[in-house]
């Protein structure tokens, strides 16, 4: 399957052939089996960006042949039956900007000349909290990319056969139109990671499948009859509106638990980063778990990498390091710099934390060696340092989550440790491979 694409880098999958295939290129549309385009990635025209709809006279007439030459290529494109994707419209009229006093009637650009179709009527609107229509394979579908779509844009009386609207209201966020045997299928904007072929295959496996399905689909008309009819009720209809009624109830109750869970999730991933992560990532979930604990946590201003975090009287201060072997000498070094610095500006003498997340690229069975050399550990405790690993505060702060140490005495035992901080030897026990 050829995919070219307007405004995305895609990387190559062995499943799907893409190539970006920018509008000013000599490239043909038709040589594409789906054009997935953002048109607001895909400039030649104007973006959103820019303070004014108004081009040079001078470039009027090579994007006028441009946006002609394509339309001819989508004309053909739409008679082989093929598709099209649009996320992130922007159907703005673009005026030429005269240079000349005879340089009027050259008129307007825009996007909708490549395509024959109405143009949106659109209005700015952001969020994601989306709901597909309840056709079985649109539901499939929208559960597959489920939190991958937000939208910034809604469709005001679409001219095409809506798919998704903000969440129960009539606000029209996808819709998708037939030009000829082809598909014209408006998406919200949504997130893929780029650089990772199994998440782009899942992206256009369901989506492929999504627009095989629109092809056949031929949704029913509404029936048509005059606005007094709508009072009326049959006897037996009130009775299956309220088990109607009922289902949304429980359906909006499952997806808030859905979210619920989905939310849990990613807690849970966040938490892995104690003993996969480094630099910023690391950090932040460090600072997370010690303010959960009750500490107050400050970064200091300038330069500096070190943290300072207190527990009512009790002042720390912390470094915190992801490395791919054991901590060093340097890392209990710098310590050492940013305690000085702290007691210099404070005239208090803080403890010194050394936080690392050692062998980061290692499973944590495999690592073998000592997290903190020997000489590390003289140095650090003749400096009083308390060093610990990031697995062993994962640990824990899981017993702190599920009440077996409280926070005071989770406190003590790291002010009180000089030298490294051993909780646990049964680090299996809280983070272990999915399969065991």
């Amino acid at each position: 399957m050829r995919v070219l694409t307007l405004g995305f880098k895609f990387n190559p999958t062995t499943k799907y052939d893409i190539a970006e295939m920018p509008l000013k290129s000599g490239g043909t549309l038709i040589d594409g089996e789906v054009v997935l385009w953002d048109m607001g990635g895909a400039k030649i025209l104007p973006g959103n960006s820019d303070s004014s709809n108004y081009i040079a006279q001078r470039n009027h007439s090579s994007l006028k042949i441009i946006l002609e030459n394509r339309r001819k290529e989508f004309d053909e494109f739409f008679k082989m039956g093929r598709c099209l994707i649009i996320t992130n419209p922007l159907f703005d009229k673009f005026q030429y900007l005269p240079e000349e006093e005879n340089g009027s009637g050259l008129g307007d650009l825009s996007y909708a000349q490549c395509l024959d179709i109405a143009i949106p009527n659109l209005e700015k609107k952001t969020g994601k909290n989306i709901q597909p229509i309840t056709e079985e394979f649109v539901v499939k579908y929208f559960d597959s990319q489920r939190g991958r779509f937000h939208y910034h844009e809604i469709f005001i009386n679409p001219s095409g056969i809506p798919l998704m609207y903000i969440k129960e209201t009539n606000y029209v966020v996808s819709q998708y139109c037939k030009i000829g045997e082809g598909i014209v299928l408006f998406l919200p904007r949504f997130s893929v990671d780029y650089s990772s072929p199994s998440d782009i295959n899942i992206f256009f496996d369901q989506t492929l499948s999504l627009l095989a399905s629109l092809k056949s689909f031929k949704p029913i008309k509404p029936m048509e009859y005059p606005e007094w009819v709508k009072e009326y009720e049959i006897i037996g209809e009130r009775e299956e509106l309220d088990k109607l009624e009922k289902l949304i109830k429980k359906r909006t109750s499952i997806e808030n638990q859905i979210n619920h869970q989905e939310q849990q999730l990613s807690y849970f991933n966040e938490l892995k980063a104690l003993v996969g992560s480094t630099g910023t990532q690391l950090e932040n979930i460090v600072v997370r778990i010690i303010t959960e604990i009750g500490f107050k946590a400050i970064k200091p201003s300038g330069n500096r990498d070190d943290l300072i975090i207190n527990y009512g009287k009790r002042i720390a201060v912390v470094e915190i390091k992801g490395v791919a072997k054991s901590a060093a000498e340097k890392h209990a070094a710098q310590l050492t710099k940013w305690v000085a610095n702290y007691y210099s500006e404070k005239g208090e003498n803080p403890k010194g934390i050394l936080m690392v997340n050692t062998y980061r690229d290692t499973p944590l069975r495999e690592r073998q060696g000592p997290d903190f050399p020997d000489q590390m550990l003289a140095y650090s405790t003749q400096m009083k340092h308390c060093l610990m690993t990031c697995s062993q505060l994962l640990c824990l702060y899981i017993d702190f989550k599920t009440e077996k140490i409280s926070a005071n005495k989770l406190v003590d035992k790291i002010f009180n440790t000089i030298g490294e901080l051993k909780y646990t030897d049964k680090i299996e026990t809280y983070i272990f491979k999915s399969t065991e």
